[in-house]
């Protein structure tokens, strides 16, 4: 339930689509992230106090419901699903999606940590072995994987055709498996601004705004630096949220907002601040103005879109001068960037599913 992963979904999707092919996603919905799960979790913090865990669910219960009503809204108004759904690796086995061809797709989709396990699933471990398999701009967060897991990766690897990441750091875990590994740009930057903006019907939004999008709560300064910048601007700070409470440092919350709502917050920002990696492709997509605050872990994806776009200087980890931030970002060297990596991608996409 978050933004970047349902719209690379939609994403890829749209790809495969304009190629000329019929697509489905496979409605997999693992044990680690069904809504029990979601509903009831709580920090290991806290599990000696039944009082604190009981309050702590009970004081997310309305921001998550709120998020389950709008993502499954969007997901069921604009994927193609299958007609089953899969809760575990032992579903896709017995009753494996028929197709011609099995795709793995982007977001960390081989992230042990987040999966908490590696997830055969996600590795395309079910189905008639001559079915080709494929993955496109998936990625691992990390920039290594310990002994075990980098056997096992290695092992459910080897039944693909064509494997694609979105980070530099995943091509070279795979290099080092033995394997070839195409580095493409996540399929939400491989669909521009103005294709983007053709799914957004709403109005601009009125007023000039740094918007503040940060994920996991890990602020790490990220709204001191974003009301630093709107100071600096004379403008207000507005963040996209979804609890009804407004943090110090922000002028206006922005809640409970669809994914192509929040495109739209994307689009019209006048400058933005974020931790998210996709906050940052739709920063470059939108040609915005941006700084990019390191999370705790899983950073490796959001250096390696930057130093690909020559913007290593907008990822701020300690030091931040915020003269430096509001230096203009020229985005005629980006873009051509961007649209070369574009067709690059796409062309990998094609031949992979073709040939």
């Amino acid at each position: 339930m978050n933004y970047g992963t349902v719209l690379q979904a939609f994403a890829t999707q749209e790809l495969i689509k304009n190629l000329g092919y019929e697509v489905e996603i496979i409605d997999y919905i693992t044990e680690v992230r069904n809504l029990k799960k979601i509903f009831l979790w709580y920090p290991e913090s806290l599990r000696h106090s039944k009082f604190k865990k009981v309050m702590y669910i009970l004081s997310r219960m309305p921001a998550n419901l709120l998020k389950h009503i709008t993502f499954s809204r969007f997901i069921n108004r604009n994927y193609i699903l299958t007609n089953r759904k899969y809760y575990t690796i032992s579903d896709l086995e017995e009753n494996p999606p028929m197709s011609d061809v099995y795709l793995v797709g982007s977001d960390q989709v081989w992230n042990s940590r987040y999966n908490q396990m590696v997830d055969r699933g996600f590795f395309l471990d079910f189905g008639d072995t001559n079915i080709k398999r494929i993955s496109f701009a998936s990625s691992f967060g990390v920039s290594d994987l310990d002994d075990a897991e980098f056997a096992q990766t290695k092992k459910l690897l080897s039944k693909f055709d064509a494997i694609s990441v979105r980070e530099d750091t995943g091509v070279k875990i795979i290099n080092d498996m033995g394997y070839d590994a195409e580095l493409v740009l996540d399929p939400t930057l491989m669909l521009n601004s103005e294709k983007w903006s053709s799914y957004i019907k709403d109005k601009k939004i009125k007023g000039r705004y740094v918007l503040l999008f940060i994920i996991y709560n890990e602020d790490n300064d990220a709204t001191r630096y974003a009301r630093r910048i709107a100071d600096a601007l004379g403008i207000k700070v507005i963040q996209l949220y979804w609890k009804p409470i407004k943090r110090p440092g922000v002028d206006k919350i922005a809640i409970y907002k669809s994914p192509f709502e929040f495109l739209r917050y994307i689009r019209d920002a006048e400058y933005i601040v974020t931790n998210s990696f996709h906050g940052t492709a739709f920063s470059l997509d939108f040609n915005k103005q941006f700084i990019t605050v390191a999370r705790s872990e899983f950073n490796s994806r959001l250096k390696s879109i930057l130093r690909l776009c020559g913007l290593e200087s907008r990822y701020i980890t300690e030091k931040f001068d915020v003269n430096e931030a509001l230096s203009m970002i020229d985005y005629s060297s980006v873009n051509i960037i961007l649209e070369n990596e574009r067709q690059r991608s796409l062309i990998y996409l094609e031949q992979a599913i073709f040939e």
